[in-house]
């Protein structure tokens, strides 16, 4: 997550899902000096090493001792997690979404591009392997469901504004927003293809349960 000004000065919080496009916002971010990664602004090392412990005592202490550094994915940062620790959070919040179909796809293919997975894994294999119960959310070869960045305890959506990648233009929305031109640059960006490709009706199935509360609330369809 991270905090920035808009072109009238209202702060916004943006909350980072893995896999929606928010990495390709944040270069643009920092690149045109808007904000630096090292103000408070951003999620600096002192609260990954707060966050590491949260985690660390919730039950996720296959990430070791939370002292051992700051953690490297601590721009995915949920909703519930920055309040407990008392991060800002602006009145206006922003997230993106995307179709849990394509997602899997593409978190899949990003891992295994950096061997966070078995390289000779199958998608199907992958999609077996995934634990999405765990509370560690944040992590690409993790892509737990897009609803519990954007909830709080009481399990209602706390992000006042939400918007779907496939019905925007990331770049021409943050450079109305921030009034500067952003760099027409894409980062993590996997080749392309055709999602459609992965899946038989089977894969198609099970994708369905384990994302059924994101494609309720966001009114996504395999398409």
């Amino acid at each position: 997550m991270i905090n920035f000004p808009d072109i009238n000065g209202r702060w916004i919080t943006f909350f980072h899902i893995p896999k929606t496009g928010g990495s390709t916002v944040l270069y643009g971010i920092f690149s045109n000096g808007i904000i630096h990664s090292d103000t408070g602004n951003f999620f600096p090392a002192s609260r990954r090493l707060r966050f590491n412990a949260w985690h660390y005592n919730h039950g996720n202490s296959h990430h070791g001792n939370p002292n051992d550094g700051a953690y490297k994915y601590a721009d995915h940062f949920p909703y519930i997690a920055a309040k407990k620790l008392d991060y800002s959070i602006h009145d206006h919040s922003i997230a993106f979404v995307r179709n849990p179909w394509q997602r899997c796809v593409s978190a899949y293919l990003y891992t295994k591009n950096l061997r966070l997975t078995n390289k000779t894994a199958s998608f199907g294999e992958w999609i077996d392997s995934i634990d999405h119960e765990r509370e560690d959310c944040w992590l690409p070869q993790n892509p737990n469901p897009q609803y519990k960045y954007l909830i709080d305890e009481q399990g209602k959506i706390a992000v006042s504004r939400i918007y779907k990648l496939e019905e925007i233009n990331l770049v021409e929305l943050f450079s109305d927003l921030l009034g500067k031109k952003l760099p027409q640059v894409r980062i993590n960006v996997t080749p392309p293809y055709d999602f459609r490709s992965f899946y038989n009706d089977g894969l198609i199935e099970k994708v369905a349960r384990i994302y059924a509360k994101d494609i309720d609330l966001f009114s996504y369809k395999y398409k």
